[in-house]
């Protein structure tokens, strides 16, 4: 077997889901199906800081909560007190904003990797806007009830049925970990499910996130290696509903 399957074999028997879903059978495509291809435009500031939002982080903060302990030490009589005082200080500043300069750095090298991203792929991808082009799609709340993954396969000696459900399974459960509890008195999501070449559930910027890097990281080399996947099609209604976190236990 392909190393790259293998892989995403291993990792699907490790999720170990508990229902399992339908047997795939012989791969149907439509060829005379009309998908406008993607704008080269969606490779924006707006959509990437959507999919990998970064900050700071409240740790990075923590030692200031000390700060009047260093400044008590830092007017002491004790020259030591002093220093010593005067090295908290610099420690409350350096943290945190040596973390920020290490995210901007981080963030410009990955969005400059992230406007060319879909021409490195091995196959066509289609409707990516349709995931991301969303009034809301940077709140991680707001969730679109319908969404699919279609993959345009053809089967060869090195890719076969089993092996693209391995693939859907394997995107599902992913998915379905990052759905949160919610206080909504009705919750519109529905979780990931697969069937024959397509996968269907619900979106927020995070679970297209999980996609972006899937492809990348996934379906992307295995494409390059067994030549069978001609296309990922993606789909998306344009309705964005809040969904809330689910408030602490007061228990």
């Amino acid at each position: 077997m392909n190393k790259h399957l293998r892989k995403i074999h291993v990792a699907v028997d490790k999720l170990n889901a508990k229902e399992k879903t339908s047997t795939l059978p012989a791969p149907k495509t439509n060829k005379n199906r009309a998908v406008k291809p993607t704008p080269p435009d969606d490779e924006n500031w707006r959509t990437y800081y959507g999919l990998c939002p970064q900050s700071v982080g409240f740790f990075y903060f923590l030692p200031a909560i000390f700060l009047p302990i260093a400044f008590i030490f830092y007017n002491g009589n004790h020259s030591i007190w002093r220093q010593a005082g005067l090295y908290y200080l610099a420690l409350c500043i350096f943290l945190p904003l040596s973390n920020y300069l290490y995210l901007k750095i981080r963030i410009a090298l990955g969005f400059t990797a992230f406007r060319k991203w879909r021409t490195r792929l091995p196959f066509e991808l289609k409707g990516w806007e349709k995931w991301v082009d969303a009034p809301n799609f940077t709140k991680t709340t707001s969730w679109r009830s319908q969404a699919s993954v279609e993959i345009v396969w053809t089967q060869n000696e090195k890719l076969h049925a089993e092996d693209v459900q391995a693939i859907l399974s394997l995107f599902c459960q992913k998915a379905n970990d990052l759905y949160y509890e919610t206080d909504n008195f009705s919750d519109i999501r529905k979780k990931w499910t697969f069937l024959d070449n397509t996968a269907k559930g619900s979106l927020n910027n995070r679970i297209a996130h999980l996609l972006y890097l899937f492809i990348l990281k996934e379906l992307s080399p295995l494409a390059k290696d067994v030549k069978g996947i001609s296309c990922l099609i993606l789909d998306a209604n344009l309705k964005e509903q809040v969904v809330r976190h689910a408030s602490p236990s007061s228990d």
